[in-house]
């Protein structure tokens, strides 16, 4: 007995906790932090803490495709691209530039008429003939062609439509009072290209000079 009590006093003055009072200190202890410790050291806050193996079975599928979104605004328009190079020249009866020559061999119709009324039977009446594309060498005058109807249609102007190459074809099946067509397209008189004709019938009485039908070139 003497020696408990000793025992007891020397641990109270040496600041030491009994047996049973270190078994309550180590209770409270883990009551009040083992909840921390296991906080800190086995929450879960990132996938890095798990194996890749166990990351694989907890995968799980790929759920359906959601529905298309409404379409996006309209965007604002683009610049203007620059011009581009000029085509080649058009087979007969493409669209072509104006400004490029007929190809040789190939041909371009249109039509003309001139008149000039009452006459009294002497004078001139006359018209021009403009390509719808130029010639790029111009028809020889003598190769101006008037075929008055179509019993008289034959080469170089068989029909009209046609002519062959270096030919001015001017199918007049509608005249009055008049001659045969004079036809002017020298150099000295046009530019090269060649754009067109001039051309001139003597009336022959007095009446209702007039005459028109339709022309076919070639170009040489």
């Amino acid at each position: 007995m003497g020696s408990d009590m000793a025992n007891r006093s020397r641990r109270l003055r040496l600041g030491m906790p009994s047996p049973a009072m270190a078994v309550a200190l180590l209770a409270l202890f883990i009551a009040t932090g083992g909840s921390a410790v296991a906080a800190s050291h086995y929450l879960i806050s990132s996938t890095r803490q798990i194996s890749p193996r166990v990351l694989r079975t907890l995968k799980g599928d790929s759920g359906p495709r959601g529905a298309q979104g409404p379409p996006g605004a309209t965007g604002v328009a683009g610049p203007t691209g620059p011009t581009g190079p000029a085509g080649p020249p058009g087979a007969n009866g493409q669209s072509v530039s104006p400004q490029t020559p007929l190809a040789s061999g190939q041909s371009e119709s249109g039509t003309f008429s001139a008149g000039g009324g009452l006459d009294s039977g002497t004078g001139w009446i006359g018209t021009g003939i403009t390509f719808v594309q130029p010639l790029a060498q111009p028809i020889s005058e003598v190769n101006i062609i008037e075929v008055a109807s179509p019993g008289e249609a034959k080469a170089p102007c068989p029909g009209v439509g046609k002519a062959e190459p270096g030919y001015l074809c001017l199918y007049a099946y509608l005249a009055s009072d008049v001659n045969s067509a004079i036809g002017y397209s020298n150099t000295t008189e046009f530019s090269v290209p060649s754009p067109g004709v001039e051309l001139f019938w003597k009336v022959t009485k007095a009446g209702e000079p007039f005459v028109g039908g339709e022309y076919t070139v070639t170009a040489p």
